[in-house]
Parts: C-alpha cells; structure tokens; sequence
C-alpha cells in the first residue's frame, strides 16, 4: 500500500541521517566534506622531487668582453652581427660580460645611492629609458643564437658598472653575486662567481684605480677583498674580466707614456706609488702580483705568448673620448687560470687589434678567448692549499 510505501522511505531516510550524525560526531565536526575524512584515510605523502637539471660537463670555451653598455651594443645592427657573428665561430660556454650599465629593478622612483632594497639580477623598467633598454636586452636573449644561453646578470643601481654571465643550458652551477659567501649581492654589480663540481669560475669587472685618493682607497679595499676570496676558495679557479691592471711593460705600448701620466685636471698624488696612468701605478702592479702569487694563478695569455705583439692589448684609446691615447693600448682584460688547470689551457686568444680597433664591436676593449680541455686528474680533488698572507700585501700599500 502507498502509506507502507511512505513508512519504509521515512525509516530509511532517518536511519541515513543517524548515521551521518554519528559520522560527524566521530569525525568532530560538521565539515566531513572539506577534509574530516583525511583523517582517517590520509594519503601518503611522497617525498618531493628535488629539480636538478643535469649537467652535460663542464664549460671549456670562455669569452670574455667589457661590451662597455650593453644596450648600447644593441642599438647598432653592425655591432650586433659582429658580437653574434662572433659567437657563431667560437661557440663558447660562457661568456663573461663587464660594464653592461643596466640598471637594477627596484621600487618606482627609486634613485641612486637611496637605500632602497634592489633585485640585482633584474633589469630596472620603470622610466621610458630603462623599459626600452629592458626591452632590447630581452629581445635580444630571446633570438636564436642567444637561445642556448641563460643570462646571469649582476647591476647596480643606475646605468653604471654591471656584469653578466651568459652560460649554455646544458651546464649547472651555483651562481652567486659577491666575493663572499651568503652576502649580498655587490652593490655595483661587479661580481658574478659561478661554481662548478670541479672548478670556480669567476667574472669581475674590477674598480679603476682613478686620480683621486678616495679612489685608491676603494680599488686598495677591492684588492684586500680579492686576497680574502682566493684565501678561502676549496676550489681551483678561472678568473676572467676586465681587470683594470696592465701587469708590467709587455702589457702597454707605450711604457714611459703610460708610467708618467697625469689627470688632465691635475690632480695631485699623495704617494709615489700611485703615480701613472690608473691600471699601469706601481701601487696596483704590487697588488696585482701578491694576489697571482698567494692565489697561485697563472696569467695564461702572457705564459702562452711572453714576447709583447703589436695585437696584445685589450684595451685602445680612439676619439673623442681618449683621443690622447688613440693609437696607443693596455692589456687589462685577462684569463686567469689556478696553477693546476695551466696544463688543461689549450689556447689563449686577443680579438681584436689596430689603432682602429678591429674586432673590438663597438666597445673601447676586445673579447679575449679561453680554451681549456679538462682533465680530471688537475682538479678532481677540488683542493687549494689556503695561505696565510701577510698584511701590507691585504691593505693594499706597498708590497716588497
């Protein structure tokens, strides 16, 4: 009969709500549908992935390049086929970039020298200016023969300095941006260290010495800071930038010209030993020959080619700028190698030459190349013997 009918559904029905009151009284709570269930049947957690990418190696073929403003570069279709042209025929791993003059992102508005928090490793796009060099340099890492690249970059606050490290995919590296270790990143972006399973490579673009006491101060800090790395590296290493020191005679054309130069707003110098040309005083040769000494670094381009060539600087004046050092050059940019690794060195090679400063792109230095093929045995222990060094050699004064 249709009343039976209504009863049965009536008892189930309050049989099913009595259950699910017990349910929920278990559970404790009336939000069984949002997660009360997990407690009782909690999957199990699997442990995460961590993502390494895999690493095919390690870099062999190093370029090095102040590109003296990278946006700049980019702006000429000429230099920009040269710079692509020439990466085509050396197909390095790294290249290692000094004074790109990006400037660093940070809050809108936000001006040199103010405080304010940056991300040194992005580029500034706030002001017209900045988006549109933004825009170039990404463009321009997005085209194909840059696509096998990742780009590492270290900047200042303004268009001033900077470096960046571009390194094939297929390589992995703990990359960090200060000479320190757990610092943050140098405020003038100058620093890019990237280290490898075997070896540390290093990227700087080194402080001029300039005219000026407070700037000998700051380059006599820059060179303290360096002993202190290579004092504590566990790792041998390549050293490649724009040093900003011409070593001795071999590495300038003109010696007496360079050993004897004056600020052209006459400048006086306290010490004797900062007298010359920034990049040639005897004060930072000093420094320069403590910290290949107690780094135990070979300068692979001066041990591969000891005679001076008219085609071995890096550095060339030209008009308007250095007109009084046109046709005259500095080797200033460098491939330092840990004195291990020497025997792995296969070529050390100068782009660029001439007072018209063929292969140099646009820019005032030429690349310099580095070719290595590793071999295990010179670095697989990944140990460097760390040296105590004396302090007239750290604080940048005179060195015997």
């Amino acid at each position: 009969a249709p009343s039976q009918r209504i009863a049965r559904r009536r008892s189930h029905h309050a049989s099913w709500r009595s259950c699910t009151c017990v349910w929920t009284r278990l559970v404790g709570g009336r939000d069984a549908k949002e997660g009360t269930m997990e407690r009782f049947f909690k999957p199990v957690e699997k442990p995460e992935k961590k993502r390494v990418r895999p690493s095919d190696g390690e870099p062999e073929t190093m370029v090095t390049w102040n590109c003296n403003g990278l946006s700049t570069r980019l702006r000429q279709p000429r230099e920009v086929a040269a710079f692509e042209q020439h990466l085509k025929d050396v197909d390095p791993d790294a290249v290692l970039l000094q004074e790109v003059k990006l400037a660093a992102s940070g809050p809108p508005g936000a001006k040199r020298g103010d405080g304010q928090p940056r991300n040194r490793q992005n580029l500034k796009r706030d002001d017209a200016s900045s988006a549109e060099d933004c825009r170039l340099v990404k463009q321009w890492l997005k085209s194909e023969p840059m696509v096998p690249y990742d780009a590492y970059f270290s900047l200042a606050d303004w268009k001033y300095a900077g470096t960046c490290l571009l390194l094939k995919k297929k390589f992995h590296a703990d990359v960090r941006y200060n000479l320190r270790r757990n610092a943050p990143p140098d405020q003038e972006g100058r620093v890019v260290v990237a280290e490898f399973p075997t070896f540390v490579l290093l990227n700087t673009y080194v402080p001029n010495n300039g005219w000026t006491e407070e700037t000998f101060h700051r380059r006599r800090k820059w060179d303290a800071a360096m002993m202190e790395f290579l004092q504590g590296l566990d790792k041998p290493l390549v050293w490649m930038g724009d040093l900003n020191v011409a070593h001795t005679d071999a590495d300038v054309s003109h010696p007496e010209l360079f050993r004897f130069a004056t600020s052209e707003k006459d400048v006086p110098r306290p010490l004797e030993e900062d007298r010359g040309q920034p990049g040639f005083t005897p004060a930072e040769q000093a420094r320069f020959s403590a910290l290949l000494r107690h780094g135990r670094l070979v300068d692979a381009y001066r041990k591969l080619h000891p005679t001076p060539t008219p085609e071995g600087y890096t550095w060339r004046g030209s008009p308007p700028s250095y007109a009084r050092f046109y046709g005259k050059g500095m080797r200033i940019d460098y491939a330092l190698v840990s004195e291990r690794l020497f025997p792995s060195v296969r070529t050390v090679r100068i782009v660029g030459h001439g007072a018209e400063r063929n292969g140099f792109m646009g820019s005032d230095h030429c690349p310099v190349v580095l070719v290595v093929q590793w071999n295990k045995d010179a670095s697989d222990d990944g140990a460097t013997k760390k040296r105590t060094v004396p302090i007239d050699e750290c604080d940048g004064r005179s060195v015997p």
